[in-house]
């Protein structure tokens, strides 16, 4: 049985604080990870900490896609919920998924840019206990995109080490964040100093290039999304979920794992 629970929308008093300071504060349902998401002089920002240690300090989002959506925004509006329900799949080792998670949309306008035409970008996020997923979303129909870049990064605590592999099947190397040889294949684990581990993936990958992960050459301790070729499509157009897991143990990675079917949903 499902039950979904909408908690609030963007008439509500917590929607109204986070346009009032330009933060939004997307919290899991059990409190532990924290992702807030601001502006800094236009640009979209955000870190993500787990029971209040940081997991990923100031990292930028946005994408180029007829013009550069990281830059001149401005917050128009959020819009949150939260859900509880379960599924049965087909096959797998559960019997029953459990899909429970905050989701909050931010809205953001106030562009001028005569490139942007009359398009919106939304970013909408879904925390769950497990991790954070987030995803781009070109709102208004019509509208053609040529996407060629993504500006999302993950900016580390100093310290931490990548488990690397330039391939699908091929061998791993713990590595710290410097002098990679490559780019870094899907999913992306990273052991951080105090003990946690976080894994990068994605989900929801439909008409889309795909995204690989390699060194910022600017910014130090930073992972920067790669994406192999352009991506030319007409909105309404969603990107994949970029998602971002947090565990203590190396194995709760693997638990945490029906958080990617539920973001592609059968």
């Amino acid at each position: 049985m499902k039950k979904i629970i909408c908690l609030l929308f963007c008439l509500g008093g917590l929607c109204a604080g986070a346009l009032a300071t330009d933060v939004v504060k997307a919290v899991s349902p059990d409190g532990n990870l924290v992702m807030d998401l601001s502006l800094r002089d236009g640009s979209p920002v955000y870190t993500l900490s787990y029971k209040g240690s940081p997991v990923v300090l100031e990292s930028a989002l946005g994408l180029n896609g007829n013009s550069d959506w990281s830059r001149g925004l401005a917050l128009e509006g959020v819009e949150t919920a939260s859900y509880d329900r379960s599924w049965k799949p087909i096959y797998g080792e559960r019997s029953v998924i459990p899909d429970r998670y905050n989701l909050y949309r931010a809205t953001f306008g106030g562009l001028k840019d005569k490139d942007r035409n009359h398009l919106k970008l939304e970013l909408e996020i879904r925390a769950y206990d497990e991790g954070m997923a987030f995803r781009y979303r070109f709102l208004e129909g019509g509208g053609y995109l040529h996407i060629d870049r993504e500006y999302t990064e993950y900016t580390l605590p100093e310290g931490t080490w990548a488990y690397h592999t330039p391939l699908a099947q091929t061998e791993y190397a713990k590595l710290p964040l410097k002098e990679w040889p490559t780019e870094a294949e899907r999913p992306l684990v990273l052991e951080l100093p105090d003990g946690l581990y976080l894994c990068l993936t994605e989900a929801g990958v439909v008409d889309y290039a795909r995204t690989k992960f390699a060194l910022s050459d600017g910014k130090p301790n930073t992972v920067v999304s790669s994406m192999y070729g352009a991506v030319d499509e007409i909105a309404p157009f969603d990107t994949p979920w970029r998602v971002m897991m947090v565990a203590e143990q190396p194995g709760q990675l693997l638990e945490h794992n029906y958080l990617i079917l539920n973001l592609n949903p059968p």
